[in-house]
């Protein structure tokens, strides 16, 4: 009878050590995973942050364009730690098609847009973004 019984307190603790050791591998795995989400989120934060810095580049010089008809001149802009640099083409009589760039310590963003010189409308976005 007293074999009995050790023999189930034995198993008992066997099948706790085994659940224990499950829960900490799922728990391992949660905080593996969870920690690359961290520097993912970073990434996507940082990536659009360039492409808003990179489109208040092309409305800085749209702006310029519309004071000063004519001078496409490449222009510079330095907007926290990113450097825009953006250029201008004319096309046409009446449009202008601009590429920004804005470069960080870490990432570039480009974008264009092209621009009517008369409204100062941007009538045409690039549908992407070319990040290296």
């Amino acid at each position: 009878m007293q074999n009995s019984l050790t023999n189930v307190r034995g198993a008992t603790l066997f099948m706790v050590l085994v659940y224990v050791q499950i829960m900490l591998l799922v728990v391992l795995h949660t905080l593996s995973f969870l920690s690359l989400l961290r520097p993912i989120s970073r990434n996507d934060q940082e990536r659009m942050r360039l492409h808003y810095i990179a489109e208040a580049g092309v409305f800085m010089t749209a702006e310029s364009i519309l004071k000063e008809p004519g001078n496409y001149a490449l222009r510079e802009y330095r907007i926290e730690d990113a450097v825009i640099q953006v250029m201008v083409e004319a096309r046409g009589t009446d449009e202008v098609w601009m590429m920004a760039a804005a470069n960080s310590s870490s990432r570039t963003t480009r974008l264009w847009a092209t621009m009517n010189k008369t409204t100062g409308k941007i009538t045409n976005w690039s549908e992407f973004k070319i990040d290296n």
